[in-house]
């Protein structure tokens, strides 16, 4: 690396702002683009604003990629550890809890805001609202470009796809982007109706055309026209791809067992009755807008170890451009802090 190279940052979202502050400590003159006038507007609002940072337990099964063995070194070089320490690094104590990892004052706006903090100390320049810019033409002005742009999941925080089309300007392919991490709705079903609003203990399973495609357990959210909580969001991305292909999609719950664990005191708070399976056929997935992430991007296999495509040197793409999504849990904000800091080495 040499000292005092000019690079572009272009998204100050999670990987982008982490990027910004790793290639800056590393000596790289940068310069980072934003299209809405806040940065970080996504970490802002994570984990309902407590912003689960990482996770400890910390496996290449937490996260869909077509190579997971580029995944698992990943995360020997940047594991919970080395997040954990990032976050100290830039003033932010943490603590755990049943394996998730939260900032110590439980407020995701100082996680965004301590970022920004330690970028400018170290001499990051922010252009806000700056609009689509000329991929080409910044190419011709740094000598690196990273694209921290985001998906298209939850739009009001800023991700608009504009990252694809950089990639398409670039003449870079990827993988289709379908919405993950997300309620499913399912078609007009009496449960549904009866117990609107209300959440049950249940485990979940999705299929496609009588295949199983996966599973999961715990607290589901019931609304008139679809199910949503974090066992929902697990399966969700096998779901839309299912879908995607035009194959039929139903989801099965299975209320027996888990509801039989828990403790009678709490039952009132669930009306599901015992020893009972549900059948809801699926109608249609949520939009980008009510989702966590996407699937779909870039393939691991396209991009060097420190996240440069092989067909564009001197542009590196991070963050949810990559085709990597992980569950629910504090996953894909490691996956974020994670490419940030390995990119552009």
């Amino acid at each position: 690396m040499t000292s005092g190279e000019k690079i572009a940052i272009i998204g100050a979202g999670a990987s982008g702002m982490t990027a910004a502050v790793s290639s800056a400590r590393r000596g790289y003159k940068v310069t980072v683009y934003e299209h809405k006038q806040e940065v970080g507007l996504k970490i802002r609002i994570t984990g309902h604003g407590k912003c689960n940072l990482t996770n400890t337990y910390m496996n290449v099964s937490c996260f869909n990629s077509d190579n997971s063995e580029r995944i698992k070194t990943y995360l020997n070089e940047f594991g919970t550890d080395a997040a954990v320490g990032f976050f100290k690094s830039i003033g932010i104590e943490t603590y755990e809890k049943n394996g998730y990892v939260y900032p110590v004052s439980n407020n995701a706006v100082e996680v965004a805001d301590s970022l920004k903090k330690e970028a400018e100390m170290l001499g990051v320049e922010f252009i806000l609202n700056c609009g689509e810019l000329d991929i080409n033409g910044l190419r011709d002005n740094y000598d690196r470009i990273i694209l921290a742009c985001g998906s298209n999941a939850c739009k009001k925080t800023g991700s608009n796809g504009s990252g694809y089309k950089y990639l398409e300007k670039l003449g870079v392919k990827y993988s289709r982007i379908l919405p993950a991490l997300c309620p499913i709705y399912v078609e007009d079903n009496s449960f549904c109706d009866v117990n609107d609003g209300k959440r049950i203990i249940a485990s979940v399973s999705a299929y496609s055309e009588g295949n199983l495609l996966a599973s999961d357990t715990g607290e589901v959210q019931i609304k008139k026209n679809a199910l949503s909580g974090v066992p929902v969001f697990q399966i969700s991305r096998w779901i839309s791809s299912a879908l995607d292909n035009n194959q039929s999609c139903s989801i099965v719950l299975n209320l027996a067992p888990e509801m039989n664990d828990v403790p009678l005191f709490l039952r009132n708070r669930y009306t599901s009755p015992i020893n009972e399976k549900l059948l809801f056929n699926v109608s249609r997935m949520s939009r980008f807008d009510h989702a966590q992430v996407c699937m779909g991007g870039v393939s691991l296999d396209d991009l060097t170890f420190d996240f440069e495509l092989k067909a564009v040197p001197g542009v590196y793409v991070i963050g949810e451009l990559c085709d990597v999504d992980g569950i629910c849990g504090g996953y894909n904000l490691h996956w974020a802090w994670l490419s940030g800091n390995l990119c552009c080495k």
